[in-house]
């Protein structure tokens, strides 16, 4: 039964809350949160409405009662992300803090602390101070290029660098759209970036056009097998 003609009536602002519907929720999701912790997991900042056929989504405080903070925050956040378009993302390298910001506006309040933002690159993180380069993502290195930067002592041993040796070792690619690292675990060598749902070719990092390849490399590898 869809309940979206009887939506707006039943909370003050327009929306309708979960009293008669705890139970459905939490049948179908076999234990409540857990559908909305599936689906902010996999990059979406919202959540519909569990009956079949109902496509109304749940407002924020609608599954505050079946979620716990965790997943709230993470509703949160990806409603974040979602209202800044993935090019101009930008996440906080300092491990501990990973704060989501826009390209625009950080380089906007970096620029009071570096006035030359524009042209060296040097940005602050709006939430921990945190100073890095936003082109190597890495802690900023004043006067030095990034090139040069990664030939350091300092560089060789941080995270940053022992995670890209992980990377090239596992032959993990990174998406030249949004730089996001992914990896492949069998099958298929046409890849779509989660983040940003650019199509490339696994091997050789290629454009896919139009669901076609502009490459010549093997479709899929199985066993062994080239397809």
């Amino acid at each position: 039964m869809c309940l979206e003609g009887t939506w707006s009536a039943h909370r003050p602002g327009g929306g309708v809350g979960l009293t008669g519907l705890e139970r459905t929720w939490g049948e179908i999701t076999d234990g409540g949160g857990r559908g909305i912790t599936t689906r902010v997991g996999l990059g979406k900042g919202t959540v519909e409405c569990p009956i079949e056929d109902c496509k109304v989504e749940l407002l924020l405080e609608d599954c505050k009662s079946l979620a716990d903070g965790g997943q709230i925050d993470l509703m949160l956040h990806r409603k974040k992300e979602a209202a800044i378009n993935v090019l101009d993302r930008v996440y906080c390298p300092n491990s501990t803090c990973s704060y989501l910001m826009s390209r625009g506006s950080l380089l906007k309040s970096s620029k009071s602390v570096f006035a030359d933002a524009g042209q060296s690159g040097a940005r602050k993180c709006q939430n921990c101070g945190f100073c890095f380069c936003i082109s190597c993502q890495d802690k900023w290195h004043y006067g030095m290029s990034c090139e040069n930067f990664r030939k350091t002592a300092p560089y060789k041993a941080s995270g940053q660098a022992h995670f890209e040796d992980t990377a090239h070792r596992n032959g993990w690619r990174k998406c030249i759209q949004c730089s996001c690292w992914l990896e492949l675990d069998e099958g298929c060598m046409h890849m779509t970036c989660w983040t940003c749902s650019y199509e490339f070719c696994y091997t050789c990092g290629e454009p896919w056009v139009m669901k076609k390849p502009t490459c010549r490399c093997p479709f899929r590898v199985e066993e062994g097998l080239t397809i």
